[in-house]
C-alpha cells in the first residue's frame, strides 16, 4: 500500500471525526462517515486482489473530502499504474 494512501486515509479519518463530534454538523457528518466507509472498503478491495475495482472505489470516495482528497486519489492513482504496467509487461512476456 502506498504512503500517500495511507495519509489520506488518515486525515480522512481525523476531518469525519472532527465533523461528528460536532453536533450542528450531524447528517455531514454522517455522510462523511459513509465515504471513509468507501475508502475502507475501496483499501480492502484493493488487498484482496481486485485493484482496479478498489482504487475506483477509493478514487470516488475521494472526492468527498477534496481539496485534501486529491492526495488520496493521487495514490491511488499510482496504483492502479504499477498494476497497468505489471499487466502490460507479463503481456509482452508471453
Amino acid at each position: 500500500m502506498n504512503t500517500k494512501i495511507i495519509i489520506s486515509l488518515i486525515i480522512h479519518f481525523l476531518i469525519t471525526l472532527s465533523i461528528l463530534i460536532n453536533e450542528e454538523m450531524y447528517v455531514l457528518g454522517i455522510i462523511s462517515l459513509v465515504f471513509f466507509l468507501c475508502n475502507i472498503l475501496g483499501i480492502i478491495i484493493i488487498k484482496i486482489g481486485k485493484i482496479e475495482a478498489g482504487t475506483k472505489i477509493y478514487m470516488i470516495s475521494c472526492f468527498f473530502y477534496v481539496p485534501i482528497g486529491l492526495i488520496g486519489i493521487w495514490g491511488a492513482r499510482n496504483i492502479l499504474d504499477e498494476y497497468h504496467i505489471k499487466k502490460f509487461n507479463e503481456k509482452i512476456k508471453s
